[in-house]
């Protein structure tokens, strides 16, 4: 009847996170390269190939709204022709986004 319970914490609140979109990916030739179009690239994004858990050494953050991955030929290897691969863009907000390319 008079009993009563106190409890304590911390209640952190963290700003909305607008992830990066992914509008289209296509290929550059002469070195190979792969672009990435889209929208809300920060500075500092990485770019995961594959089910690489490491991302991908050569990312150039063009703009907002452009990712250029660098690499030549070991770039291409990742990418054989016909075959779908995963492409995941990551923020360093924690936004993330997932996509896949096949190169034709």
């Amino acid at each position: 009847d008079t009993a009563s319970c106190t409890r304590t914490g911390t209640v952190t609140v963290l700003p909305d996170v607008t992830p990066p979109a992914i509008g289209g990916v296509s290929k550059a030739g002469s070195p190979f390269r792969i672009k990435i179009a889209g929208s809300h690239f920060q500075e500092g994004v990485q770019v995961f190939v594959g089910g690489d858990a490491a991302p991908w050494g050569s990312t150039v953050r063009k703009s907002d709204g452009l990712i250029v991955l660098k690499g030549g030929s070991s770039l291409k290897a990742r990418f054989p022709q016909g075959q779908a691969v995963a492409i995941r863009v990551v923020n360093p907000d924690g936004g993330e986004a997932t996509t896949s390319y096949t190169r034709p």
